[in-house]
């Protein structure tokens, strides 16, 4: 069948709701209960060529994958929410095995710009941003192989997070296309809207023809293995339950295969809160069979000491046993090992490695930055070999470790208080020369003079003297107020502080205050503000002049030679661009003229205040009547505004 839209539905989905689909209908065979009897997913493709691209990565996945430490590590991707980072790291506590490497990466840990991928009016009206950084994080974090790829927070069919930190949907701007991690394929488990909305029935309408989850199942070069998913729009604490259950399947009760993990994360979900909805919408893009390389067995693992202080000097002794329970180890896995703070931060990691007598012992220093709190240390041992056979040849072993607080108790003098000051040369600004739109991270040295801490020391900045009217600079990715927990007496903090701000090019003057709704009690209060300054850029603006356009008869071929130049009012680089060219032949008003296009391997990157000219000419046909011109016609570029293009 076709559905109105005009897309190809060759398998018709069933709608539970007029807003998602149920794949599950179709194996729910006894009862009234929304729980499946049967396995099954959907490979979701238009044409042939793309059911032998998914199916041959199933394949490879299955018979070919190289082993290697990419199957013994799990990536977290979090929204900047504070339920979707609190998700994340609960589920990194209690489901995850030690064996396992884990990384989190944080939307708001990273640096905005404008989201120049919506039109100027759109991004301004919304007020939307784009994380390149944390873009590119993902990017890079995907190339290195993971077992598992989880994303918690707002999405749609094509997107995930309002700053686009991983974008699909088989746009020429797609991040999918960018990837080349075959055949190191994670499965993604999608915690969010619409990942894959592959019948287009919700709210979002028909302007995409491929959801993410599709594109990275179809993606010649990688992407993923299976994609588990939603069809339609729900809400997170029904996500973290299908999650435990997912993970709670394959850790806690030996389920291997993804049909299996699927339909036993759906029977857990509905046994702590009886509601079908995220049952029904929630799907697997891939093959029902498909079984993941899993550790069955543990090998010994011990940790000394098991808490310690972390400063110069300290360390932690690590022995890992090679065998199991029967005390041997067949198949002579290589071994990796990983230990991580309580932040997660790596503070070891050796791979490839081979004991010797059956053991393996490692020192491993703790540096005094190292996070206070529960460590992990992970062991995971992969086979040689590779096909079906290899997958009981994966083992795992993990121990925790405490990182103490080096908190000191002193008797400060009775009736002591703290005095806390910073200064002009306490204010630090990163970048140093920033652009427009573009995040501006401010760190301030808060140093204690007086002669008792102070605890909880909050701290702000805003655009004037907050008692003459100053409004505190946006911060739109902290879902905390940056705070010092401990400045002691005769010592200096540093805390960051961001700002997300809009069309704020020129000198900026930025007031930060210390304590600023006075709730530590000081010796004084004269010396909790200071005063920084900077440059904001202007961003990149290119506009095209008459004066330099060069128009010219040749001969051979006979035609029109055109020469022009782009200028860059702006103050900074541009990138290269493209340019479109329009050649009209009469002056009828519906005419569809012929198109040129300027790529942007021929294009410049042009200096502020400067024009540059196209490396070549173009050529154009001799019966061209009217000639028009479009810089950067997509609008990909973050200019200060394309209205001058």
């Amino acid at each position: 069948g076709f559905l109105d839209l005009g897309v190809p539905n060759w398998v018709p989905t069933y709608h539970t709701s007029p807003a998602y689909s149920n794949d599950d209908w179709y194996v729910c065979l006894y009862g009234a209960d929304p729980l499946p009897e049967l396995m099954i997913s959907r490979i979701s493709v238009a044409d042939v060529t793309a059911a032998e691209v998914a199916i041959g990565k199933i394949v490879e996945y299955e018979t070919s994958a190289q082993p290697g430490p990419w199957q013994g590590r799990v990536l977290f991707v979090s929204d900047n929410e504070r339920i979707f980072e609190e998700e994340c790291e609960r589920q990194i506590r209690q489901k995850i095995p030690l064996y396992l490497q884990t990384t989190h990466l944080r939307v708001r840990d990273y640096a905005f710009i404008d989201n120049y991928f919506m039109s100027e009016d759109v991004w301004l009206e919304k007020k939307t941003k784009y994380s390149p950084g944390g873009n590119q994080a993902v990017l890079d974090e995907l190339e290195r192989g993971y077992l598992l790829w989880e994303y918690y927070g707002h999405g749609s069919p094509n997107v995930f997070a309002e700053q686009r930190i991983f974008f699909g949907g088989g746009s020429r701007y797609s991040d999918v296309k960018r990837l080349r991690n075959r055949p190191r394929l994670p499965v993604l488990v999608a915690l969010t809207c619409d990942t894959i909305q592959y019948d287009y029935s919700g709210e979002v309408g028909p302007q995409w023809t491929l959801c993410m989850g599709e594109e990275l199942l179809t993606h010649p070069d990688g992407g993923a293995v299976a994609v588990y998913g939603s069809t339609g729009r729900g809400y997170t604490t029904q996500h973290a339950l299908l999650n435990d259950g997912f993970h709670d399947a394959l850790f806690g009760y030996g389920f291997r295969t993804l049909g299996e993990l699927v339909g036993l994360s759906k029977l857990l979900c509905y046994a702590e809160q009886r509601s079908a909805e995220p049952l029904e919408m929630f799907g697997l893009l891939g093959d029902a069979l498909t079984c993941l390389p899993v550790p069955d067995t543990t090998v010994p693992l011990s940790v000394k000491p098991e808490a310690l202080v972390a400063d110069t000097g300290s360390a932690l002794e690590i022995l890992l046993e090679l065998r199991d329970e029967s005390g041997r180890l067949p198949g002579s896995p290589y071994a990796r090992l990983s230990v991580q703070d309580a932040a997660g931060k790596l503070l070891f990691l050796r791979e490839d490695q081979r004991g010797r007598g059956g053991r393996l012992r490692f020192r491993v220093p703790v540096p005094p930055e190292a996070a206070a709190g529960a460590g992990r240390v992970g062991a995971f041992l992969y086979p040689r070999s590779t096909g079906r056979d290899a997958l009981s040849s994966y083992y795992g072993g993990g121990a925790l470790f405490e990182v103490l607080s080096q908190e000191e108790e002193i008797d400060y003098p009775a009736g002591a208080f703290p005095d806390l000051v910073i200064s002009a040369t306490s204010i630090h600004f990163s970048p140093p020369s920033p652009r427009s739109g573009e995040t501006i991270f401010i760190d301030v040295d808060v140093a204690n003079r007086g002669r008792a801490p102070a605890r909880s020391v909050e701290v702000e900045a805003y655009d004037g003297p907050p008692e003459a009217g100053g409004q505190a600079l946006e911060d739109r990715a902290n879902w905390t107020r940056p705070t010092l927990p401990l400045v002691p007496p005769g010592q200096t903090r540093r805390i960051r502080l961001r700002w997300d701000p809009f069309l704020n090019a020129g000198h900026q003057e930025i007031h930060v205050r210390v304590d600023p709704h006075d709730r530590v009690a000081e010796s004084s209060k004269d010396n909790n503000s200071a005063t920084g300054s900077l440059y904001v850029r202007k961003k990149v603006d290119l506009t095209l002049v008459e004066e330099d356009f060069e128009l010219s008869r040749t001969s051979d071929p006979p035609g029109l030679q055109l020469l022009a130049a782009v200028r860059n009012i702006g103050e900074t680089t541009s990138e290269p661009f493209l340019i479109q060219v329009l050649v009209y032949k009469t002056d009828h008003p519906d005419e569809i003229p012929e198109e040129f296009q300027i790529l942007p391997e021929v294009t410049p990157r042009i200096p502020p205040k400067r024009r540059a000219r196209f490396r070549e000419p173009v050529h154009l046909p001799e019966s061209a009547r009217r000639i028009e011109m479009v810089v950067d016609p997509d609008e990909i570029l973050d200019e200060e505004t394309h209205k001058n293009n």
